[in-house]
């Protein structure tokens, strides 16, 4: 990508932002936009990037992504608050996002049988985690009551970190049956990821949190450079993990979680320094989406990708959300509701990513239903948003205020306050 490719992704940035408020009342959503800008200017469009999906840069780029997205999500929400009153999101992250897995296991094997089942496994993965930026009307809306939309904030804001645990054994049983001693090198590798990087992150998020804290009761340190901090700990968090052979994602995403709840008072007045910096961040990897992810995989999008796609999206997520809702007596519409409103984005982009850095290659058939899926999501959602908010705002299940979709629940901060 020369200059001339670089200063026409500003030039998109900039346009967006001259009509970002105006957008925030329409039905199209940021990531379209930069999906389609990326795609305009990949080799199908005017050919101004031409990195490939294995570049350093990609990576790179996908890999700080992830890390700051991990460690902001898991910043913003308090422990406390979620095991007392917010029995929705519990549920469909320890019930729903597993059952969406396995689900999503036979429907690959009968769809995709060209797959091996570590793929069709990774597959399920990948497309668990839901991204809440695609359907932000939705989680902004104030006729939809806060139990529900605090409900999808805080299980966006959760699942991509603890799905990720799932996506490691994976590709760690994949290199693991490359080694003559498969089941001592994947305890080896599961212990060294799962525990060394978790451990590492508590450390860093406890021992950061506390210096703030030293720094301001000692008037040592600055507002601005407290929030600078909030980009060294996960970075601290990633690299240092990664040196002492623990997973460094799930470092970044302990390290958020033990510095948001060790110091709350912290966390509410560092969280807009990151939002900055995730959502240009976000954007850039939507627009490397479009331009070098979207464009190889369309070659081998079938009739078997799409109906893997559809079911994901349409079928697998609302049987998965209506099981792991069972007891909490909602009306069904809102299970419907919950059920729908499960985008794939970002998260599933990045995962995507790693795994082609991790494995060196992809099945043509994972990364065309992959992408397909996102590709679906991103604009099915996106264009739904704000009439489904609206639709389901003025339904007549939500009229009666003695329905348990309008139990009072704590107010959590939302990831990104844009569409």
């Amino acid at each position: 990508m020369d200059m001339h490719g670089l200063a026409l992704i500003c030039l998109g940035i900039l346009l967006f932002a001259g009509i970002s408020k105006f957008l925030q009342k329409s039905s199209i959503s940021a990531p379209m936009i930069f999906v389609v800008l990326g795609f305009g200017l990949s080799p199908l469009g005017l050919d101004e990037i031409q990195l490939g999906m294995d570049n350093n840069v990609v990576y790179h780029l996908a890999q700080i992504t992830l890390v700051l997205l991990l460690f902001s999500d898991a910043l913003r929400i308090p422990i406390r608050q979620l095991k007392r009153a917010q029995s929705i999101p519990i549920r469909l992250l320890t019930i729903g996002l597993p059952l969406l897995i396995v689900f999503a296991i036979p429907v690959g094997g009968l769809l995709l049988p060209q797959l091996s089942w570590l793929e069709i496994i990774m597959l399920a993965i990948i497309l668990a985690p839901t991204d809440a930026a695609l359907a932000q009307s939705v989680i902004n809306s104030q006729g939809i009551p806060m139990r529900i939309r605090q409900a999808l904030n805080v299980e966006s804001g959760l699942n991509d970190g603890i799905a990720l645990p799932f996506l490691l054994v994976a590709l760690s049983l994949g290199w693991a049956t490359h080694t003559e001693h498969v089941g001592s090198a994947l305890l080896l590798a599961l212990v060294l990821q799962l525990c060394l990087g978790p451990l590492f992150g508590i450390v860093i998020g406890y021992l950061g949190g506390q210096l703030i804290v030293w720094g301001q009761t000692n008037a040592w340190m600055t507002r601005s450079f407290q929030g600078i901090t909030l980009l060294t700990l996960p970075v601290l968090a990633l690299s240092g993990a990664e040196v002492i052979g623990g997973n460094g994602f799930l470092a970044a995403f302990c390290a958020g979680l033990t510095l948001g709840n060790s110091v709350p008072k912290l966390s509410h007045a560092l969280q807009d320094f990151t939002e900055t910096e995730g959502q240009l961040l976000t954007l850039l990897t939507f627009l490397f989406f479009g331009a070098l992810i979207v464009p190889p995989a369309l070659p081998y999008v079938t009739w078997s990708v799409v109906m893997y796609a559809l079911l994901s999206l349409l079928v697998l997520r609302g049987i998965a959300t209506t099981i792991s809702l069972y007891g909490e007596q909602l009306h069904p519409v809102s299970l419907i509701f919950i059920g729908w409103f499960g985008p794939r984005g970002i998260a599933s982009v990045v995962y995507l990513i790693l795994v082609l850095r991790e494995t060196g290659s992809l099945h043509p058939l994972l990364l065309a239903t992959t992408v397909l899926t996102i590709l679906l999501s991103i604009f099915l959602h996106g264009l739904t948003a704000l009439p489904a908010a609206l639709w389901y705002s003025q339904h007549p299940c939500l009229q009666d205020e003695q329905r348990t979709e309008h139990l009072t629940v704590p107010v959590m901060p939302v990831r990104i306050p844009w569409r």
